[in-house]
């Protein structure tokens, strides 16, 4: 690089304009304090030349610089394609980016299907395995050995200890009672005689909790004489009486559900509507029952 000041033109003459080959670029600014800086850079095959000119009050001063790195076509060519190069990339890289993102919110939905129908079959699963145990059990509860047969009950009633048991379950309007045990007799039963504490578990398992607490279920066994009796005659001597709730009048008894079964038994007047249990002391044998045609 080097710098020099060029004389000033005589009085009067214009100074030479600069004489720039092709390729040559011209560049003239004026400055606020009243000056020019001149820039005019030339390019070759083997080099790369630039001038600086400060003309100021008649004085220019120039500065020159050589880059003796070549230039080429081929140069600008290559830069332009590393660009290319370099943008193609970029693109890729978001599009990369967009299909990443893409599986992931795939993989999440994927998911959350797989879970809602796993979920679903589990709960599928849980109510056949269900309907399973409570067909199983109705099975084993219509037919027990006694070692030379089945006992059987009729399709609407349990069997439990060679009984047949009738757990009447109707809406509104219930019954008395009375028309309780008169129900049971006409289908070839009885109102339910409890015999110890298992049964009465028995009893208490299959009974369900129906419009108010007071409510529950006639069985056989009433006040007579001073004495709480069976209706087979036999006098209580289990006594599983509520002891929770306000003493009632009354000659009947129910027995109320949802309780403690030694807790579950309350007096009640014979008028009051009930639903009831019905049972058939022993199950017929099935060497007694005349195969049907």
């Amino acid at each position: 690089m080097r710098k020099h000041r060029s004389p000033p033109p005589p009085d009067g003459v214009l100074a030479p304009p600069l004489v720039l080959r092709p390729s040559a670029l011209l560049f003239d600014r004026t400055l606020s304090g009243g000056g020019v800086i001149r820039w005019s850079v030339q390019r070759s095959a083997d080099f790369c030349f630039q001038r600086m000119e400060n003309i100021e009050d008649n004085d220019v001063y120039s500065t020159d610089s050589v880059n003796n790195n070549k230039y080429s076509p081929q140069s600008e060519a290559d830069a332009e394609e590393e660009a290319a190069t370099v943008l193609t990339r970029f693109r890729l890289y978001l599009v990369g980016l967009g299909i990443f993102g893409a599986l992931i919110v795939g993989t999440v939905i994927y998911m959350s299907v797989k879970m809602a129908v796993q979920s679903e079959n589990i709960s599928d699963l849980t109510a056949e395995r269900k309907l399973l145990i409570k067909e199983r059990n109705m099975m084993e509860g219509q037919s027990q050995d006694n070692g030379k047969g089945c006992y059987t009950c009729p399709d609407d009633r349990i069997l439990f200890r060679q009984k047949c048991y009738l757990f009447y379950d109707e809406p509104a309007p219930w019954k008395t009672w009375e028309e309780s045990r008169k129900f049971c007799q006409k289908n070839s039963s009885d109102l339910v005689i409890i015999d110890d504490l298992q049964e009465q578990k028995f009893v208490s398992k299959h009974i369900k909790y129906y419009s108010s607490e007071h409510h529950g279920y006639w069985i056989g066994l009433q006040h007579v004489n001073n004495t709480w009796t069976w209706i087979s005659g036999r006098a209580d001597t289990l006594g599983f009486w509520v002891k929770d709730l306000p003493s009632t009048p009354g000659s009947k008894v129910r027995v109320l559900p949802e309780r403690n079964p030694t807790n579950s038994w309350k007096q009640g007047l014979a008028g009051l509507l009930n639903k009831f249990i019905c049972f058939i002391h022993e199950a017929p044998d099935p060497e007694d029952v005349e195969p049907s045609n």
